[in-house]
C-alpha cells in the first residue's frame, strides 16, 4: 500500500528536478535567477509540498541557493569555487581521455564508429549560429570519452563536478568563434584517443579542460561589469 501512494510522488519530484536541472544547463534559467514555487507549480502542474522537496534535492546538489524568508535562486558559483572545480575536472577528464585511449587499443570497432560520427556531427554543428544545439554536443563528447574509459567511479565523480559548471559554461560558448576553436581542441583529442595515444590525449584533454576555464572566467567578468 505504501509503494502505491510514495511511488507517483517520488516519480514527480524527480521529473520536476529534472526539468529545472535542464532549463539551468541550458540557460533558460540564468545564474542568480529567482525560482518562484508558484511559476513552478504552474509550470509543471504540481504541488507545493513536490515544488519544496524539488528545491531542496537541486540544493544539494550544488545548482539551488534555498535562503531563510527569501526563497531559491539557481546558484551563483564563486571565482574561487569555480577555478577548484575546474582544477579538479582537468586531472579527472585528463584521465579519462587517457583510458578511452587505451581501450580503443582493444576495442571490436563500434566506440570507435561511435566516435567518428560524432566528431562528424560536431564538425556540422560547430559552423552554425545554434550555441544550444552545439553546447549538447560537447557535453556528448566528454561523456562518450568517460564511457569508453571503462571506468564507471569516474564517470560518477566528472557528474557530479559538471553540473554546477553548466550554469556557467553554456554562457561561454554564445561568444563568437567559440565554438569553432572547442570544434579544433575536441578534433585534436579525438585523433589522439583513435589512434590510442593514451599520454597525448591527457595532455590535449587537460588543456581543453583549461580553456574551457577562461571562457567561464570571460564570461563571468562580462557579467560583472
Amino acid at each position: 500500500m505504501s509503494l502505491t501512494t510514495t511511488s507517483p510522488s517520488r516519480a514527480v519530484i524527480y521529473r520536476l528536478v529534472e526539468g529545472i536541472t535542464l532549463a539551468i544547463s541550458e540557460g533558460t534559467l540564468l545564474p542568480g535567477q529567482r525560482l518562484v514555487e508558484a511559476d513552478l507549480q504552474l509550470e509543471y502542474g504540481v504541488g507545493r509540498s513536490s515544488v519544496r522537496e524539488a528545491l531542496q534535492i537541486l540544493q544539494a546538489n550544488g545548482l539551488v541557493v534555498i535562503l531563510p524568508n527569501k526563497g531559491a535562486n539557481v546558484r551563483i558559483l564563486t571565482a574561487d569555487e569555480i577555478n577548484e572545480l575546474f582544477a579538479i575536472r582537468e586531472q579527472l577528464e585528463g584521465l579519462a581521455a587517457g583510458l578511452a585511449a587505451e581501450n580503443l587499443k582493444q576495442s571490436k570497432g563500434d566506440q570507435k564508429t561511435a566516435l567518428q560520427q560524432l566528431m562528424k556531427r560536431m564538425k556540422l554543428q560547430s559552423r552554425k549560429n545554434d550555441a544550444l544545439a552545439y553546447n549538447l554536443l560537447n557535453q556528448e563528447f566528454h561523456q562518450i570519452l568517460l564511457k569508453i574509459s571503462g571506468n564507471v567511479q569516474l564517470q560518477r565523480i566528472v557528474a557530479q563536478l559538471n553540473l554546477p559548471i553548466l550554469v556557467h559554461q553554456f554562457r561561454g560558448f554564445m561568444l563568437p568563434d567559440n565554438q569553432l576553436a572547442s570544434h579544433a581542441e575536441h578534433l585534436e583529442i579525438a585523433q589522439a584517443v583513435l589512434a590510442g595515444d593514451a599520454t597525448l590525449a591527457q595532455k590535449l584533454m587537460k588543456k581543453h579542460v583549461r580553456s574551457g576555464l577562461k571562457l567561464v572566467q570571460c564570461w563571468a567578468k562580462l557579467q560583472i561589469k
